[in-house]
C-alpha cells in the first residue's frame, strides 16, 4: 500500500477523534442547565470546567506514562471509555462532588490521554510537514465547540441536558472506538516512502530522554514562554467580552460577535502557525509568536487608552490567534527540541505549563474585583508578554541544544 496516499486517511481519521473529543469543552451550553436544575451558582460551574482543565493536563501526562506500555489505539480506548463513562455517570449526579468526578476528572482526564496519543502518532506520518499537519488536527479539536455545540444546544432544547450527555457519550464512543483501528504508526519500511527533509532546523540534536531534557536550558525556557503565552490566551477567551462590556458598554453586539471571532482565529492560527514551522523552525516560530503576542497587548492597551472598541476586538483576535499557533505549534516544537522517540511523555510534561497558566484567568478575574476595572489587570499582561518576549529569544533550534542549551 501506497504510504504517501494512506497517510492522509489517517489524518481525516485522526482529525474525526479529536472533534469529537473537544465536544467536552462545549461546558458553557451545559452550565446554565445544570445551574438551572440544581439550584448551583456559575462559581459552582465554572469550577468544574477549570478542573476540567486540570485534569486534562494530568490526564496529557498518564497519556504519556502509557504509551510505555499500551499501543496509541489501546490508549484512544482507554480514553474512549473514560469520557463516554463521564458523561453518561453525569446524567446521574446529585451533588457538586459527583460533577467534579463525572465531568472534571473523568472527561477531562480522558480527553487528555488521547489527545497524548492522537498527536503522538499521527505527525510521524507526516515527517516533511509535522507543523501543519499537526495545525490541521488541533484544528478540528478547537472547531469542536463550534460545530457540535449547536448539535448538544438543539438535543437540551428538545429532550434535557440528561439526554444531550447521554447522546454525546454514545456518539464520542462509536467515533474514537472507530478511530482507534485506523491509529498507528508508520513502520520502517512506510517511513521510507515519505519525503525527505531537507531542512534540518525542525531536527532534534538528539531523542533526549525525559531525564535529559529536564537537564536542558531549552526546556525551562520553553516551558515558561508556554506558560505566558497560554496564560494570556486563556485570560482573553475568559475576559474579552466582560472587558468590552466594561470599556464599551454601548457595544453590546461587538461584544457578542468577539465571541465568534476569537473562536475563528483560534483555529486559523493553528494552522497558519503550524505552515510558519514547517518553513522557519523552533527558534524563529516560537520567537515570533512571542513578539506578536507583544505586539497584539500594546495594541489592547492603546485601544483601552483612546476607546476604539473595534481596535480592541482586533487585539483580541491577533491574541488568540497566536494562542491558537501556541497550542498548534507544540507537539511539533517539543520534537523539533527533543525529538521523537520520547515524545509522549516530554511532550506531556512540557504541556503540564498549562497547570500554571490555568490560574492566569483567576489572577486576572481577581484584580477586576479588587480595583474594579481591568485596566491595571490589561498592563500586567502587557508585563507578561515583555517578559515572554525576552525568555522565548533564547529558545535554541533543536540542533543547537548540546552545545547552547545543556545545564
Amino acid at each position: 500500500m501506497d504510504a504517501k496516499k494512506i497517510r492522509y486517511f489517517y489524518l481525516l481519521n485522526s482529525f474525526l477523534i479529536l472533534l469529537f473529543m473537544g465536544t467536552s469543552f462545549a461546558w458553557s451550553i451545559f452550565a446554565t442547565s445544570l445551574e438551572s436544575y440544581f439550584g448551583w451558582t456559575r462559581a459552582n460551574t465554572s469550577l468544574a470546567f477549570t478542573l476540567n482543565t486540570v485534569f486534562f493536563t494530568v490526564g496529557n501526562i498518564c497519556g504519556g506514562m502509557l504509551s510505555n506500555k499500551l499501543s496509541y489505539k489501546n490508549i484512544v480506548r482507554v480514553a474512549a471509555c473514560l469520557i463516554a463513562g463521564g458523561f453518561l455517570l453525569t446524567t446521574r449526579i446529585n451533588s457538586l462532588w459527583q460533577l467534579y468526578f463525572t465531568y472534571s476528572m473523568l472527561c477531562g482526564g480522558g480527553v487528555g490521554i488521547g489527545y497524548n496519543a492522537i498527536v503522538s502518532a499521527l505527525p510521524l506520518w507526516f515527517p516533511e510537514k509535522s507543523g501543519f499537519t499537526t495545525g490541521i488536527l488541533l484544528t478540528g479539536y478547537a472547531f469542536s465547540t463550534s460545530i457540535l455545540g449547536p448539535f448538544s444546544q438543539w438535543i437540551i432544547n428538545g429532550y434535557g441536558w440528561k439526554t444531550a450527555f447521554s447522546v454525546l457519550a454514545l456518539i464520542v464512543f462509536v467515533v474514537m472506538l472507530a478511530g482507534s483501528l485506523n491509529l498507528r504508526t508508520p513502520s520502517s519500511e512506510e517511513a521510507l516512502q515519505f519525503p525527505v527533509m531537507k531542512r534540518t532546523i525542525n531536527q532534534a540534536e538528539k531523542d533526549y530522554t525525559t531525564d535529559e531534557m529536564l537537564k536542558t536550558s531549552a526546556f525551562w525556557l520553553y516551558f515558561f514562554a508556554r506558560i505566558v503565552s497560554t496564560g494570556i490566551g486563556l485570560t482573553i477567551f475568559n475576559h474579552l467580552v466582560p472587558a468590552i462590556r466594561e470599556f464599551f458598554p454601548s457595544e453590546k453586539v461587538l461584544a457578542i460577535a468577539a465571541l465568534s471571532l476569537v473562536s475563528l482565529c483560534n483555529g486559523l492560527g493553528r494552522l497558519i502557525w503550524g505552515f510558519f514551522y514547517d518553513r522557519f523552525g523552533v527558534s524563529w516560530t516560537v520567537r515570533l509568536i512571542a513578539f506578536v503576542y507583544l505586539f497584539g497587548m500594546a495594541i489592547l492597551v492603546l485601544a483601552m487608552n483612546v476607546k476604539m472598541p473595534l481596535l480592541f476586538v482586533l487585539a483580541g483576535c491577533i491574541l488568540v490567534f497566536c494562542f491558537g499557533g501556541n497550542a498548534g505549534t507544540l507537539p511539533a516544537v517539543s520534537r523539533g527540541l527533543f525529538g521523537s522517540k520520547h515524545f509522549s511523555m516530554n511532550y506531556s510534561l512540557i504541556n503540564s505549563s498549562a497547570l500554571i497558566s490555568s490560574f492566569i484567568p483567576t489572577i486576572i478575574g481577581t484584580l477586576q474585583t479588587q480595583n474594579g476595572t481591568y485596566r491595571q489587570a490589561i498592563y500586567v499582561l502587557l508585563i507578561m508578554a515583555v517578559g515572554g518576549c525576552f525568555v522565548s529569544a533564547a529558545v535554541k533550534d533543536g540542533a543547537k541544544q548540546k552545545a547552547a542549551s545543556t545545564l
